[in-house]
């Protein structure tokens, strides 16, 4: 899974599904293999394969925001814009007895092509310390924002300018 995560940011995405199957073949319901899985067939534009991936991780899950975000943004990727609108809205209800990170809507806004809304995700991401923080440069999901000065002040102050 390790490696299929490293192919991934490598932007290796043939690779990373390579390795995620791998770790799938070992344990079918390793959480973390379905997330980036998912994320490598985003990239890949391979969007019915990404949500299967992502509804599996949320049910092993439970639920988790984590994977209810990434089933958005798989499909704000896909031009799917009301079915990610409606994951923000249930998103913004979990919010209210769970943590949503930040993040994974700014990846949702990202992809809905609402860049100042998913700077100001990442900008509360940065505050907060989420722990994806050091991965916002290489970061497929945030490729649509590495020309906006914004984008590269935040990286900046978080030591990791362009």
């Amino acid at each position: 899974m390790y490696l299929g995560f490293i192919y991934y940011y490598a932007r290796d995405y043939d690779q990373a599904i390579q390795q995620q199957h791998l770790a799938l073949n070992l344990d079918p319901d390793f959480l973390r293999a379905h997330y980036w899985l998912g994320s490598a067939y985003v990239q890949k534009r391979m969007f019915e394969e990404a949500v299967t991936e992502f509804k599996t991780a949320i049910d092993i899950s439970h639920g988790d925001p984590r994977y209810v975000a990434a089933l958005g943004y798989a499909y704000a990727a896909a031009g799917k814009r009301n079915e990610a609108e409606e994951i923000l809205e249930q998103l913004n209800v979990l919010s209210q007895k769970t943590i949503v990170f930040s993040l994974s809507l700014a990846m949702i806004y990202a992809a809905l092509g609402e860049k100042e809304q998913a700077l100001d995700r990442i900008e509360t991401g940065i505050e907060e310390r989420e722990e994806k923080v050091p991965y916002i440069k290489v970061n497929p999901a945030f490729d649509s924002l590495s020309s906006e000065p914004r984008f590269n002040e935040l990286l900046k102050k978080i030591g990791l300018e362009i």
